[in-house]
């Protein structure tokens, strides 16, 4: 009996050591687990650290172009109005639906309208002002997809002056009209010249045909 009880001693703590044994395999386990996990895990915040500054870095390069890019737009439209502005001629840039996107202080003098009210719808204008009905120079322009000139008569300080008009189809990259261009010039002074010679070819030859009989 003495000899089963010791033997039954030494199973139970051979048992408990091996319980023991197991538990320490498995913390080592773990923390081997958990050192791995954890290097991967400082890997990882490392990487997105660098990619989070790099991104940075390209924010802000993208920005600075941005910056750069839209203050040479300025400055490019800038030139461009000012060369329209000393322009002798009205000249201007219409979208398809009837508003000036780029107009020429020549042609805001000729029609006492701003370059906003320009830029506006012509329904939207105030009462009492109105876009001139040049309708018809836009239609051809559309209809033949190229350059349209005539003459269109314009009232301005109190009296009817004569204009010549040269208007052009605009089109994108894609070769597609989105615009029409235009150039309005003042005719007036050689229109009365020639009226005026005309009149007076008139008198010569009344006075000829009365010299005759």
């Amino acid at each position: 009996p003495l000899s089963a009880i010791n033997m039954g001693s030494d199973q139970q703590s051979l048992s408990l050591l091996l319980t023991a044994l197991t538990i320490v395999a498995y913390t080592v386990l773990l923390s081997n687990v958990a050192g791995l996990l954890l290097a991967q895990l400082a890997k990882s915040l490392h990487d997105t650290k660098i990619a989070l500054a790099e991104r940075d870095a390209l924010n802000a390069q993208l920005e600075y172009l941005v910056e750069e890019r839209t203050r040479e737009l300025r400055n490019n439209q800038a030139l461009l109005q000012s060369f329209l502005d000393h322009a002798p001629a009205a000249v201007y840039v219409k979208s398809l639906d009837g508003r000036y996107l780029l107009s020429s202080s020549y042609m805001h003098d000729l029609l006492g309208l701003s370059a906003a009210q320009l830029q506006q719808n012509p329904t939207e204008l105030p009462h009492g002002k109105q876009m001139p009905n040049w309708h018809k120079f836009d239609q051809q322009v559309l209809a033949q997809a190229q350059p349209v000139e005539g003459e269109v008569e314009v009232p301005y300080q109190d009296e009817i002056r004569t204009y010549d008009m040269l208007q052009f189809p605009l089109r994108d990259t894609t070769g597609k009209i989105h615009a029409i261009g235009g150039i309005v010039s003042d005719i007036t002074p050689r229109k009365r010249a020639e009226a005026s010679l005309v009149r007076q070819l008139r008198l010569q030859l009344a006075i000829a045909r009365c010299a005759r009989t």
